[in-house]
């Protein structure tokens, strides 16, 4: 089961809770055959449970064991998330976590660090996504611009006729972002953001 945490950037961390450490950890109220009544972990009390039946006599008949009680699904998930994780991570020390199905949680992770709640679980925030993609878009026209640094100072100092053409193709890469963001805020998907490419200037010959 997913477990929300909403940290104090606004951004959001989500963990899952194994379904086998849950049936381990689940608190359970139990009569144990010694007459002793103990709650305790369910991993906890079924080790006990062996070592009584381990220590009996050959022929001896075993006591059973009653179950009382046994911790709600949800709150045992709650618990154990803060048991486990908190002290793991200190970013989430403090944090109260919300449970939420796994229906609740993106399917894609292309935008996951702009995951926000929405009272219906958590979806994509577009504008945090829009920056995300313009910080993707200006890495790559800064690559592209690197690309031809060393190729535009041969050029020039060549005196060659390309080096207008090969400005002209880096002035063009400088001016893209401007435009990209305008394009991007129009869009209002995420699917449409991770589809957006700019009209990227092509390198002249």
């Amino acid at each position: 089961m997913p477990v929300l945490w909403t940290r104090p950037d606004g951004g959001v961390s989500v963990t899952v809770i194994a379904h086998e450490v849950l049936e381990r950890e689940r608190l359970r109220t139990v009569i144990m055959p010694t007459g002793e009544l103990r709650t305790d972990a369910a991993g906890t009390i079924a080790a006990a449970f062996k070592d009584y039946r381990d220590g009996l006599k050959n022929g001896e008949v075993p006591a059973p064991l009653t179950v009382i009680s046994e911790e709600a699904t949800a709150d045992a998930v709650l618990r154990i998330a803060r048991a486990m994780i908190q002290p793991k991570t200190p970013a989430l020390a403090g944090l109260a976590p919300l449970l939420v199905t796994t229906a609740q949680v993106p399917t894609s992770r292309r935008f996951r660090n702009c995951w926000r709640p929405n009272g219906a679980g958590l979806g994509v925030d577009m504008p945090t996504a829009r920056a995300q993609r313009m910080d993707e878009i200006r890495a790559e026209r800064d690559r592209r611009l690197a690309a031809t640094d060393g190729e535009m100072l041969r050029e020039q100092e060549q005196g060659s006729p390309r080096a207008t053409p090969l400005a002209a193709h880096r002035q063009a890469l400088r001016d893209l972002p401007p435009a990209a963001a305008t394009t991007l805020d129009v869009v209002i998907t995420p699917e449409g953001l991770d589809a957006y490419q700019p009209p990227w200037p092509v390198k002249p010959p």
